[in-house]
């Protein structure tokens, strides 16, 4: 089916409804039958548009999908997916941040600032970094976080930290870090090569023995 014939059926029904409703139970129950009705109609193209490649057409069915029901977060998820994988990460900030503007929980804070540092190291804009630094150090005094989630806003501290070339600041963090989350260590352990490797060729300096102490 290509948009046309899907705009034309959606018409349709919309004027069926339109015609047809008469009493409030009845409206509310063809309006959700309308809704699951344009989701189907819609989702089929997103899913070719996503498939061609085509942006542009991926984010106008994805409007389409999300006015006819609650946001689909598994075709947001395969749009997220799009942008990071063609590289698109100014497309990516802006449809992270709309997420973030109308409800600034925190994986909708985390989202938004991976996508500012990504897009911060593709283009080398130091306060799009700067941005992102902001938005994970605004949870790192939350006594209400997971494990996971205080590794989540670690690992993107110390992901700015590397891009910013703060290697001492990113070391003492790594050890502080690791000592309070041992599962993070290997994760945490590789930025702190990565930044040992970068800042060794400016200063020779030799790497460091990470020792974490395990309860």
């Amino acid at each position: 089916m290509n948009e046309e014939d899907a705009n034309k059926r959606d018409l349709r029904s919309t004027n069926k409804t339109r015609r047809n409703l008469k009493f409030e139970e009845e409206k509310e129950s063809r309006e959700k039958e309308q809704k699951k009705f344009k989701k189907r109609l819609y989702y089929s193209l997103f899913l070719t548009a996503i498939k061609r490649k085509s942006t542009t057409d991926a984010e106008k069915y994805l409007k389409r999908i999300d006015l006819s029901t609650i946001q689909d977060k598994n075709a947001t998820g395969l749009l997220i997916h799009h942008y990071r994988k063609q590289k698109q990460y100014k497309e990516l900030v802006n449809f992270q941040k709309d997420k973030y503007t109308k409800d600034p929980n925190f994986w909708n804070t985390i989202s938004y600032a991976n996508s500012l540092r990504l897009q911060s190291k593709k283009e080398d804009k130091s306060n799009l970094c700067s941005r992102a630094l902001e938005l994970y150090e605004s949870f790192k005094d939350n006594e209400d976080l997971t494990n996971y989630e205080y590794i989540q806003v670690y690992g993107g501290i110390l992901n700015c930290y590397l891009q910013q070339k703060k290697y001492k600041l990113l070391q003492e963090t790594v050890i502080e870090t690791t000592s309070r989350f041992p599962l993070s260590c290997l994760t945490f352990t590789l930025v702190y090569i990565k930044s040992w490797i970068k800042e060794r060729s400016i200063t020779k300096r030799r790497l460091p023995i990470i020792i974490v102490e395990w309860d």
